[in-house]
């Protein structure tokens, strides 16, 4: 009994899925910091978990609000939203669980657009890495996400959460200027 092509590539040649992720941690992913990697890293934990059979970016800013510490999060605060409010408004639109396929789940197109976009503001500001500044401000950019929608309805704005990054790390800088 013969095997189809179509047979023989579903098993042996790496599923999209795997390629996304094996290409989250080369290239630009290296100069993700250990917070921002923490969040990508939990954002598909999340999916899985779930049995989602895609990481969106409803997935991305949950992961991102478990780090209140994190700079993304302080910025989201600096602007009166409430956590539990943008929290609840992400779960909200979370698919219904599934039976999700195993190993890594795809990144959805707004997904996916994130994270370029993460990289670009990087890259715009300056910056010569990646950090869950980059990742909020990315998520806010990004018209169609679930995760950004959550964000601009409980009260952040792109313009208001940049202006505070580079104010919080334009300080940072000038501390350790003084310091050194």
């Amino acid at each position: 009994m013969g095997v189809s092509k179509q047979a023989a590539q579903k098993r042996f040649v790496p599923r999209p899925s795997d390629a996304d992720a094996d290409a989250m941690f080369t290239g630009a992913f290296s100069r993700f910091t250990p917070k921002a990697r923490g969040v990508v890293n939990q954002a598909q934990r999340l999916a899985t978990t779930a049995g989602h059979g895609a990481v969106g970016t409803e997935h991305v800013l949950i992961a991102l609000l478990g780090d209140e510490d994190s700079l993304g999060v302080q910025a989201i605060v600096a602007q009166g939203a409430g956590l539990g409010e943008v929290r609840a408004a992400a779960g909200a639109a979370l698919p219904a669980p599934g039976t999700g396929e195993d190993g890594h789940p795809a990144f959805t197109a707004q997904a996916k657009k994130v994270r370029d976009l993460t990289v670009r503001t990087a890259l715009r500001l300056g910056h010569n890495y990646i950090g869950t500044e980059h990742i909020l401000l990315a998520l806010l950019e990004e018209p169609d996400g679930a995760g950004g929608r959550a964000l601009r309805e409980a009260g952040v704005a792109h313009d208001r959460a940049e202006e505070w990054i580079t104010a919080q790390l334009a300080e940072l800088v000038r501390r350790r200027e003084a310091g050194a």
